[in-house]
């Protein structure tokens, strides 16, 4: 497996990264949230636009909605400067992987190309079902801009076999990190995502994410050494997924089960 370098932060070498979402429904809530996020001193920091939704469309007089895309780049700017050197992810999760965007989501190709041309973020997750997903990558990498390739089954576990398979895809297919997220319902589905993940990390070039949610699914946080994962998620504020950790106590479960890298 290749390391990724993202800023002062490389992604697949040592201690796995703590990246902790911005997920604030209110953009008056906004500060306050990102002030929480760099207390908890991340490697990383995701803000979920999807989230923000409301504020980034608007309904025009003949009732058609369209995307107000200064407000975009207003908001990553003010986020940026926020968290100064921490690596910002940008990402828009539609209704189908877990977000909070319609089902029929009009403007995820847009508002995603629209994070990635403005020179603000650092990575940013496309999800690997997406229609648009080859040329929303193809226009990250002209801009420099690693991507993660994601898919998420909030209602499921999927089969061993599949799960590798999916990950060896998208590194296949160009993804910097591949990500896979599952709903584990019982120890023995939590093992599964841990068992393909480990696999995964031996056989593909890239590094890779490996999330169990839920309550089955906290090892699978905290053991990057049973998955292979370089990235977990932690809190600080609102939870973007179910089974996410405060950030500070995921920090110190980090450190005691791989005590390698202290």
């Amino acid at each position: 497996m290749s390391p990724l370098q993202v800023r002062n932060i490389t992604f697949g070498e040592g201690l796995p990264k703590i990246c902790v979402p911005i997920a604030c429904p209110d953009i008056e809530e906004l500060p306050g949230l990102i002030a929480e996020v760099r207390q908890a001193e991340p490697d990383a920091a995701e803000l979920r636009a999807d989230w923000l939704g409301g504020y980034f469309t608007e309904c025009s007089p003949d009732g058609k909605r369209y995307l107000r895309k200064e407000r975009v780049r207003e908001v990553l700017g003010c986020v940026r400067e926020a968290l100064r050197d921490t690596v910002l992810l940008f990402t828009w999760r539609t209704a189908a992987e877990g977000g909070t965007s319609p089902e029929a989501d009009p403007f995820y190709a847009e508002i995603t190309e629209e994070a990635v041309s403005c020179g603000l973020i650092d990575m940013v997750d496309v999800e690997y079902k997406s229609p648009d997903r080859s040329c929303l990558a193809e226009t990250a990498g002209n801009y420099g801009i690693p991507v993660i390739f994601s898919e998420h089954y909030f209602d499921k576990t999927p089969e061993e076999e599949y799960i590798l398979s999916a990950l060896e895809k998208m590194a296949l297919d160009g993804a910097d990190i591949a990500k896979i997220a599952v709903m584990p319902f019982s120890k023995e589905d939590a093992g599964i995502l841990m068992r393909a993940a480990k696999r995964a990390a031996s056989r593909i070039r890239i590094p890779i994410i490996a999330v169990a949610m839920g309550e089955y699914g906290k090892e699978s946080r905290i053991r990057a050494d049973l998955t292979g994962s370089c990235l977990t998620f932690g809190t600080a504020g609102n939870a973007s997924a179910p089974g996410q950790i405060p950030a500070h106590e995921l920090r110190k479960l980090l450190l005691a089960f791989h005590k390698e890298f202290v």
